[in-house]
Parts: structure tokens; C-alpha cells; sequence
């Protein structure tokens, strides 16, 4: 659920915002698309994986499919990080270098 949309009124929670019933919903290709976070991960493992794909980059034999694998993993983390923090492309390229790769 995106941030942007979401809002809901409930007996634990009265103050805050009515829901924002006539809004879409983001779907898959929309820009404001936010993917729920992989089963058993949460931010801090994914960004261990997001350093890990950092560090399989740098190597001059990279093992392409666990590559491939990690970046389908952390592919929330990444929507997060582009659609909430806006960052400009060349600093988005630092974060994931796999992005380069013709494969990605």
C-alpha cells in the first residue's frame, strides 16, 4: 500500500484521515508501485543483500545467477528506495551497479 493513498479511520485510530476510497490503488507498472517486502526479510536483511550484490559487482567473475537472484530478491528495496527518496540516477547507479549489467 502506497503512503501517498493510504488512509483509514478505525475505532483504535478515530483521528486519523477518512479512507481515500476514490483513489487507485497503484498497480504493478504504475510509477507509485510499492511491492510488499519478500516473506521473512525485512529492510535490514535486504540491504545486507543490496551490500552483497555491491561487493559480487566488484568481482571479475561475477556468479551471475545468484546475482540474478538477489536482485529479484531486493526488487522492493529498491522500488522503496526510487519511489520514496527520489534519488538522482547516477546515485541509484552507486547503490545497485548490477543495474549496468545489459542482463538487468
Amino acid at each position: 500500500e502506497v503512503i501517498v493513498n493510504a488512509g483509514k479511520r478505525s475505532r483504535s485510530n478515530p483521528d486519523s484521515e477518512p479512507p481515500h476510497s476514490n483513489i487507485k490503488r497503484p498497480k504493478r507498472a504504475e510509477v507509485n508501485f510499492l511491492p510488499n517486502l519478500p516473506q521473512g526479510e525485512d529492510p535490514s536483511s535486504l540491504e545486507h543483500l543490496r551490500q552483497t550484490i555491491v561487493e559480487e559487482v566488484k568481482k571479475t567473475e561475477m556468479n551471475l545467477p545468484l546475482l540474478k537472484k538477489m536482485m529479484q530478491t531486493t526488487f522492493a528495496l529498491r522500488r522503496q528506495t526510487i519511489v520514496r527518496k527520489c534519488p538522482p540516477v547516477n546515485e541509484l547507479m552507486d547503490l545497485w551497479p548490477a543495474l549496468k549489467m545489459v542482463s538487468e
